[in-house]
C-alpha cells in the first residue's frame, strides 16, 4: 500500500496540484506547492524504494507502475531538474499577468513526464509521453507573440507526427507480444522491421535525431527560461528513454540501422555545431548544441545495433551521458536569465564566469561530468569491428571541438546580451543546479568508481583538454568574423522546406482554383443550355396549345364578346 501511494504521489501530486489552479480558493494553496510538485518522485528516486513493480488492475487497462535501474536513473534526473526549475519559474514568472495558466501547463507536463518514466506497461507510458508532448505547448506559446505561436506550431505539427509513428508501433508491439508490459515489448518489436522503425523515428522527433529535430531551435529562443531548462534538459531524454525501454537492445543486432544512426548521430553533432555558430541569439545557440550533444547519443545507439555485445556498454554510457547533459544544459539555460535580469556589470560579469562550468563540463573537460560521460561512451568502442573502432575513436573526439565553439559563440552572444528587467530570486535555484554540475559526475552511486578513476587518471588529461584547448583557440580566431557571419535561420532546413510546400501548394490551389472556376464555368454553361432547352420546350408547348383550333376559336369567340361589350359600354 506504501508503495502504491508513493509511487501514485510522484506523477499525481503535480496533476492533482494543475486541477486545484481551477478553483479560485484553492489556487493559492496550489501556486506556493507547484515549485515542489516534482519532490516525490526526487524522494523516491533517491531512496531506491520501492524495488518491486506496483500493479493497479483498477485503474484504465491495468496499470503497472515501478522502476528498474535506468528508469530510476531518469527519474532522478528528471525529478532533480523539474523541482529546481520549478523554483526559478516562480520567481521568473512572480509578476506574470498569466502566471496561473503557465503553473497548469507546467505542472500537467511535469505529471506526464514522470508518469512515463514510471510506466510499467504500453498504455500508462503512451499516456505520460502524450500528456507530456500536448501539455509543452502551452509552455512554448506563453509568451503570445507571433513567433511563439508560429513555433508552437511546428512543435505540434512534429508532436503529433511522433504520436502518430508511436501509436501504431505500440499497438504491433502489443499485439505480437499478447501482453501490455513494456517488459515484452522488446522481443515483439525485434520480430518486426516495422515497429522497430516506427519507434526509431517516433522517439527521434523527442530526441532531436536529425532531421527531425527542427522543432527544437525554434521552440528554445521563444519559450521562457526555466521552460527551455526542461524541455531540453529532461523533456527530450523521454525520447532517449523510449529507446531504451523499447527497442530490443542486446537481443537483435541489425547493422543497416546501427550504421544509419551512426551517420545521423554525427550529423546532427557537427551539423548542428556548425548551424549553432551561425545563431544571433543565445537560446538558439543552446538549441543547436542539445542537437549535438543528443546526436552522440543517437550514436551510441547506433553502436548497441552494430554488435550485440556493445549494448550493455552502450546503455550505460547513453544512461550517464543523459545525467550529465540534463544538468549542464539546465544551468545554461538558467543563466541566460540569470546574465540578462543582473542589476550592474559586474554581477552580470560574475554570472558569466560561473556558465563557465557547465559550458566546459559539456566540452568534456578533466574534471567535469563531462569528461565521466565521454570516457563512458569510448569504453563501448572496444566492442565493435576494427573499421568502426577506428573511425570513431577519430572522429568523437572532434564533437568536443564543436561543442567548444558553440559554448564560446553562446558566451559571446551572451554579453552582448540587453539588459533585462531585475528578477529576484533566480540566483539561489540557479547556483543549486550548478553545485549539482560540480559533482554529479563524481556520485559513485550514478557513475560507477572505476569509471571515474579513470576519467580522472592523468593519462587521460590530454587526451580530454587538446579538444577543448584548440575549439578555444579557433574560437578566439573566428571571434572578429562571428559578427559578419552569415545567419543560419533557426529551424535551418525547416524553412527551405516550408518553402518548396508553399510553392507547391500555391501551384496546387492555384490549378485547383483553375480547374473549379472551369468547372464553374463550365457548369453555368451546361445549366444554362437545358435550362433554355427546357423553356424551348415549354414555349413550343404552350405555342402548340394556343393554336389548337378548339383554343383559337374560343379566343376569337371571347375577342369578340369583349368588343361589343365596350361598345354598348360607350353607347350608355
Amino acid at each position: 500500500m506504501l508503495a502504491t501511494t508513493a509511487l501514485l504521489c510522484c506523477a499525481g501530486l503535480p496533476l492533482a496540484l494543475a486541477f486545484a489552479l481551477a478553483a479560485a480558493r484553492l489556487r493559492p494553496f496550489a501556486l506556493a506547492l507547484a515549485p515542489w510538485a516534482a519532490l516525490p518522485a526526487l524522494l523516491v528516486a533517491l531512496s531506491g524504494w520501492p524495488s518491486a513493480t506496483v500493479e493497479l488492475p483498477w485503474l484504465l487497462v491495468g496499470t503497472t507502475l515501478g522502476l528498474d535501474d535506468t528508469s530510476r536513473v531518469f527519474l532522478l534526473l528528471t525529478a532533480a531538474l523539474w523541482l529546481v526549475c520549478g523554483h526559478y519559474a516562480a520567481a521568473y514568472h512572480a509578476h506574470d499577468p498569466h502566471r496561473v495558466r503557465m503553473s497548469a501547463y507546467w505542472l500537467a507536463t511535469l505529471a506526464g513526464n514522470l508518469l512515463l518514466i514510471l510506466a510499467g506497461d504500453a498504455v500508462t507510458f503512451y499516456l505520460g509521453f502524450l500528456t507530456m508532448g500536448l501539455c509543452a505547448y502551452g509552455l512554448i506559446v506563453h509568451d503570445g507573440t507571433d513567433e511563439a505561436r508560429r513555433a508552437g506550431t511546428v512543435y505540434l505539427a512534429l508532436v503529433i507526427l511522433g504520436e502518430a509513428l508511436i501509436l501504431p508501433a505500440l499497438w504491433l508491439a502489443v499485439a505480437q507480444a499478447a501482453s501490455i508490459a513494456l517488459d515484452d515489448m522488446a522481443s515483439a518489436v525485434a520480430a518486426d522491421p516495422l515497429t522497430l522503425g516506427l519507434l526509431v523515428a517516433g522517439f527521434g522527433i523527442k530526441a532531436a535525431l536529425v532531421p527531425l529535430h527542427v522543432w527544437l531551435p525554434v521552440a528554445h529562443p521563444v519559450a521562457p527560461t526555466p521552460a527551455s531548462a526542461v524541455l531540453s534538459g529532461a523533456m527530450v531524454k523521454a525520447g532517449v528513454l523510449g529507446w531504451l525501454v523499447l527497442l530490443p537492445l542486446g537481443e537483435l543486432a541489425a547493422p543497416a540501422l546501427g550504421a544509419a544512426l551512426i551517420g545521423l548521430g554525427l550529423a546532427g553533432a557537427f551539423g548542428a555545431a556548425l548551424a549553432g555558430c551561425a545563431q544571433a541569439r543565445p537560446k538558439a545557440v543552446l538549441a543547436y548544441s542539445s542537437v549535438s550533444q543528443l546526436g552522440l547519443l543517437a550514436a551510441a545507439l547506433g553502436m548497441a545495433f552494430l554488435d550485440v555485445s556493445a549494448a550493455a556498454p552502450a546503455v550505460l554510457a547513453i544512461t550517464l551521458y543523459a545525467v550529465h547533459h540534463a544538468f549542464a544544459k539546465g544551468a545554461l539555460f538558467l543563466g541566460v536569465g540569470c546574465v540578462q535580469a543582473a542589476p550592474d556589470a559586474r554581477r552580470r560579469r560574475r554570472a558569466l564566469a560561473l556558465l563557465l562550468l557547465p559550458g566546459l563540463a559539456l566540452a568534456g573537460l578533466p574534471f567535469t561530468s563531462g569528461a565521466v560521460a565521454k570516457t563512458a561512451l569510448k569504453h563501448v568502442l572496444p566492442e565493435l569491428t576494427d573499421a568502426w573502432y577506428g573511425v570513431l575513436d577519430t572522429v568523437l573526439p572532434l564533437a568536443a571541438i564543436g561543442t567548444t565553439l558553440l559554448m564560446a559563440r553562446f558566451g559571446f552572444l551572451l554579453w552582448h546580451e540587453p539588459v533585462g528587467k531585475p528578477k529576484p530570486g533566480l540566483a539561489a535555484p540557479w547556483l543549486v543546479l550548478l553545485g549539482m554540475v560540480a559533482v554529479v559526475g563524481f556520485v559513485p552511486a550514478l557513475f560507477p568508481s572505476a569509471l571515474i578513476e579513470e576519467a580522472l587518471a592523468p593519462s587521460h588529461w590530454w587526451g580530454a583538454s587538446w579538444p577543448v584547448l584548440l575549439g578555444l583557440v579557433l574560437a578566439g580566431a573566428a571571434a572578429r568574423w562571428w559578427r559578419r557571419a552569415p545567419r543560419v535561420p533557426e529551424g535551418d532546413i525547416l524553412w527551405p522546406i516550408v518553402a518548396c510546400v508553399r510553392a507547391v501548394g500555391a501551384r496546387i490551389a492555384w490549378r485547383r482554383a483553375s480547374e473549379a472556376w472551369a468547372a464553374l464555368q463550365d457548369g453555368i454553361a451546361a445549366r444554362s443550355a437545358l435550362a433554355w432547352r427546357l423553356l424551348d420546350r415549354r414555349v413550343g408547348a404552350g405555342e402548340r396549345w394556343l393554336t389548337a383550333w378548339p383554343v383559337l376559336a374560343g379566343a376569337m369567340l371571347a375577342a369578340i364578346v369583349l368588343a361589343w361589350w365596350l361598345v354598348r359600354a360607350q353607347q350608355v
